[in-house]
């Protein structure tokens, strides 16, 4: 699984099985995009993730969640992490449907969800 650094952009494949997605820091307002083919997981583990956040936020998990591309939506799944995850400020229990300009919190950090 390649593994990519919070600052960089991933670039992968491009067909329509794919689904490309930005996530907007509300705080420093950079804009991270990546695609997504079947699942993209998020955290600040280098080796198992394909998106190694690494800013200060120590609420982030090693192995934090999963963004999914399925039956043509973009779903957040967490991966059980210590501090959760949150869409709109809710707490995600299970495999919850993202869309374009919700608020996605990831330990303490808050991205906008852009697609």
């Amino acid at each position: 699984m390649g593994t990519d650094r919070y600052e960089d952009t991933i670039s992968l494949w491009s067909d329509e099985s794919q689904r490309a997605v930005t996530l907007k820091d509300l705080q420093t307002k950079k804009e991270f995009r990546f695609v997504i083919k079947h699942s993209f997981v998020i955290g600040r583990n280098k080796e198992a993730c394909n998106l190694q956040i690494t800013t200060d936020d120590l609420y982030i998990s090693g192995v934090h969640l999963r963004l999914i591309n399925e039956n043509g939506g973009i779903y957040a799944e967490d991966l059980h992490s210590k501090n959760g995850t949150k869409i709109n400020g809710r707490q995600v229990s299970s495999k919850t449907r993202i869309r374009p300009g919700d608020i996605l919190r990831i330990g303490r950090s808050e991205y906008e969800v852009l697609f």
